[in-house]
C-alpha cells in the first residue's frame, strides 16, 4: 500500500522525489532491526513494531530504481570531485599566505602533498577521490597551527557552501533564492554547518552579510532610530552567538545609487529588492563579524537563528566566509576574538585614519561603547 507522504531525496543537483511503498503482511506482527538515531545524533539498532496504520509516524521506506540509484552515485561522485578540486585550490593559496615556517621545509612538505593530487585527480576513481580528500584535510589541518601567520586565512573553501549558493552541507536551512537565503514572515529555525573534519586549534572568525527588518519597513527603521532593535535572527559561531544587523543599522544617509531599489525610511536610505541588497552588501553595510578560538583541535559549526517569528520581516543574508587567525602562540598580535556586539562607531586604518568602509586586509573597528577590535576583511 502506498505511503502517505512525497519525499524528496536531494544529492547534490541530484533530486529525486518519489512516494514510497509499505510491503507487508497485515496478518504478522513484526520486530526487525531497524537503525535508529538518537538526540545526539549517535545510531544505534532498535527493534520497534512495525506499525502500518494511519497513525504510524516514525516508519518510512524507500525502493529506487537501478537508474535512480545510478544517478545519485554519480551525483555522490561529482559532489567529492567538487570538493577536492575546492580544498587542491584553497591549500595553494593558504601555502601563498605571508606566513614564516616555524620548522624548516613544512612549506614544502604540504605542497608536494598538494601537487601529486593535484597531477593524479583525474585518474582517481570515486573511492580514490574520497581517499585523497581526507589525505588533503589530514595535511591542511597538521599545517595550519603550525606555522606563524601575518595575517588571517580565509578558509571558507573547507566548508561545501560557505556562500550559501545552494545549501549543500547545511541542515535546517529554509529553500535560498537566486543565491540568498530571503526570507519573510520567518519561522523560527536553526540551520547549522560543520566543517567536515575537526579543525585545529586556535582563532576563528566569521563574516557574515546579512540583515533582518524586524516588521513592516517604516516601522522597523523609526523604532530603531528611537532606540527600539527587535532583530531576533542570531549568528553563531560554535558557543559564540552575535545579533544580526537591523536594516536600518547598515542604512545610508543618501543612496547608493549602485542600481536597484533604495527607499527612505525616518531619514534613512535601505536597499528594497536583490539588487540593491548586492549593492549594500558589496559595500561593506551589512557586514556582521563574530570570533571565537578553541583550545583543542574540535569541528567547527557556523550557524542562523531566529528564535521569534515577527510578522512582516524580511531576513536576507548572502553567505559566509570563515577565517583561521593561527593558534594561540603564532596568531596575529593583538587580534582579538572577543567581537563586541555593540554599534559600530567607525573603520580606521593601522595608521588611525578613518575609513568609509572596511579595507582589505587589517581594519580597527571602533564601537559606540569605547571599544577598538583588529578585524580581517
Amino acid at each position: 500500500m502506498p505511503a502517505r507522504i512525497w519525499a524528496d531525496y536531494n544529492f547534490g543537483a541530484q533530486t529525486i522525489r518519489k512516494k514510497p511503498y509499505w510491503f507487508a503482511q497485515s496478518s504478522r506482527v513484526e520486530y526487525p532491526n531497524v537503525i535508529a538515531v538518537n538526540g545526539a545524533s549517535a545510531t544505534t539498532v532498535a527493534t520497534p513494531q512495525l506499525d502500518f496504520t494511519d497513525n504510524a509516524t516514525r516508519q518510512f521506506w524507500m525502493i529506487y530504481s537501478p537508474e535512480e540509484i545510478t544517478a545519485m552515485v554519480a551525483a555522490q561522485d561529482e559532489l567529492t570531485r567538487t570538493r577536492l578540486e575546492r580544498l587542491i585550490a584553497g591549500s595553494k593559496a593558504v601555502a601563498a599566505s605571508p606566513h614564516t615556517e616555524t620548522t624548516e621545509g613544512q612549506d614544502e612538505a604540504f605542497l608536494a602533498v598538494v601537487t601529486s593530487i593535484e597531477q593524479a585527480k583525474d585518474y582517481y576513481n570515486t573511492a580514490e577521490t574520497e581517499e585523497a580528500v581526507q589525505t588533503l584535510f589530514d595535511n591542511l589541518t597538521a599545517y595550519l597551527p603550525a606555522i606563524a601567520l601575518s595575517d588571517s586565512i580565509d578558509i571558507s573553501f573547507v566548508l561545501d557552501d560557505a556562500e550559501l549558493t545552494t545549501g549543500a552541507g547545511w541542515e535546517g536551512l529554509p529553500e535560498l533564492t537566486n543565491g540568498l537565503l530571503r526570507t519573510t514572515n520567518t519561522a523560527v529555525f536553526t540551520a547549522t554547518a560543520q566543517t567536515p573534519v575537526k579543525m585545529p586549534k586556535g582563532k576563528y572568525g566569521i563574516l557574515a552579510r546579512g540583515f533582518q527588518r524586524p516588521g513592516a519597513a517604516a516601522t522597523a527603521v523609526k523604532d530603531f532610530v528611537g532606540g527600539k532593535n527587535n532583530v531576533k535572527a542570531t549568528i553563531t559561531l560554535n558557543n559564540k552567538s552575535l545579533k544580526l544587523m537591523h536594516i536600518a543599522q547598515g542604512g545610508a544617509d543618501a543612496k547608493l545609487n549602485q542600481g536597484g531599489t533604495e527607499s527612505i525610511y525616518s531619514g534613512i536610505y535601505v536597499p528594497a529588492n536583490n539588487t540593491a541588497f548586492e549593492a549594500y552588501f558589496n559595500a561593506g553595510r551589512y557586514d556582521n563579524l563574530l570570533a571565537m578560538e578553541q583550545s583543542a583541535a574540535k569541528v567547527v559549526t557556523l550557524g542562523i537563528k531566529v528564535t521569534q517569528k515577527v510578522d512582516n520581516d524580511l531576513l536576507v543574508i548572502d553567505g559566509f566566509k570563515l577565517f583561521y587567525y593561527g593558534n594561540p602562540t603564532t596568531g596575529i598580535e593583538g587580534l582579538t576574538t572577543d567581537t563586541p556586539t555593540a554599534e559600530i562607531e567607525g573603520y580606521y586604518n593601522l595608521n588611525g585614519m578613518r575609513m568609509a568602509q572596511p579595507g582589505r586586509g587589517i581594519t580597527i573597528v571602533r564601537y559606540k561603547d569605547g571599544r577598538s577590535v583588529k578585524m580581517r576583511y
